[in-house]
């Protein structure tokens, strides 16, 4: 039994709709292009069929709880860049797992039992400087901007030591492609500055005056176990702390207990820092100073200019940058004239004492 709701009338055809004609199978076929012809975005960080998300740890609901994914990882893997090649004639050391010592964050660097120390271990071979004076750079800030480490590690000269914030996410991956690729490596240790950022990132570990010795201790520990491989540390700002005796010793301590080196930026004086050093027989050097200050290139220029002059007399100088890409582009240039210059490129740890 049915009915009718309405008028039976109104379901006659009053007009008429004009249909496009269907797109045909051809006229899209333009999208299965050849997958040559496509870019590959990640081409330069993830090996051809591998998938970058695989293996990462997620939570209940999916997300990721992994801060090294696999495309970070793949860091470790070198790759050049569209700098000039240069050819790595340094070969960087295994990590070796005996030199470690136990902290409540995990493994640190220390001594072996048979008293070989990571910057002993992890020093980058001899360069054999004939009758020219040897002078060392330094460039640091890396990890945190990924396109710019990848410049710095694939561009510069492995005689180049180049240094990481410790706070970096993917460190040790960073530091394996840094090592595979020649470069020595330090550590990026945040000390307290007068212009002193609590909010800047990895500042909740930095050196700090008006903590306890154990706390910087604590502090100290947490950073060095973030990775292995590097040869020492070098200071992140610090003026305010550096100048301290009382507060920085325990540190330089510690440093010595690790098996590694210390180097100062050499861009506030510290008049009290070498011979601090030599009381734990801690191997040091202090910078030139920053050939930076900012990332303008005639500055820079300046800067390498007075370094090439001063190294001739004091062979055995570090120069200390950042990873700008002006910096980058300067150093570049500069380490083509060295040799011109009677100087030859040197790793930092040459010029510890």
């Amino acid at each position: 039994m049915s009915s009718w709701i309405g008028s039976p009338s109104d379901a006659e055809p009053r007009g008429s709709v004009r249909l496009e004609t269907p797109i045909a199978e051809t006229q899209i076929a333009d999208l299965d292009l050849d997958e040559a012809l496509l870019p590959d975005l990640l081409s330069d960080i993830v090996p051809v069929g591998e998938n970058p998300t695989e293996g990462i740890e997620r939570d209940a609901l999916g997300n990721p709880i992994d801060d090294n994914p696999k495309v970070a990882a793949s860091a470790a893997q070198p790759t050049r860049s569209s700098g000039s090649p240069r050819t790595n004639t340094l070969k960087a050391p295994p990590l070796d797992p005996s030199l470690t010592r136990d902290s409540r964050f995990g493994p640190i660097p220390g001594p072996n039992t048979d008293g070989l120390t990571p910057l002993r271990a992890y020093q980058s071979q001899p360069v054999p400087v004939g009758d020219r004076s040897p002078v060392a750079l330094i460039v640091g800030g890396l990890g945190v901007q990924s396109a710019l480490t990848r410049r710095t590690i694939d561009e510069l000269p492995p005689e180049v030591t180049l240094s990481f914030a410790a706070h970096a996410p993917g460190l040790q991956d960073w530091i394996d492609r840094a090592r595979a690729a020649g470069h020595e490596v330090l550590l990026e240790v945040p000390m307290e500055s007068e212009t002193f950022n609590a909010n800047e990132p990895g500042a909740d570990r930095a050196m700090r005056v008006g903590a306890s010795v154990s706390d910087n201790r604590r502090n100290l520990h947490h950073l060095l176990s973030r990775a292995k491989g590097y040869i020492g540390v070098i200071n992140y700002n610090g003026d305010l702390f550096l100048r301290r005796s009382d507060v920085v010793a325990p540190v330089l301590a510690e440093l010595t207990a690790s098996g590694l080196g210390f180097v100062s930026d050499g861009a506030f004086d510290t008049p009290s820092l070498s011979a601090l050093s030599a009381s734990v027989n801690l191997p040091f050097a202090e910078g030139f100073g920053l050939i930076d200050p900012q990332p303008d290139p005639q500055i820079i220029q300046s800067r390498l200019d007075a370094l090439t002059i001063a190294a001739k007399d004091e062979p055995g100088l570090i120069g200390v940058g950042f990873a700008y890409p002006q910096t980058i582009d300067a150093v570049k240039g500069w380490t083509a004239t060295l040799a011109a210059e009677g100087l030859i490129l040197v790793p930092a740890s040459a010029s510890l004492k």
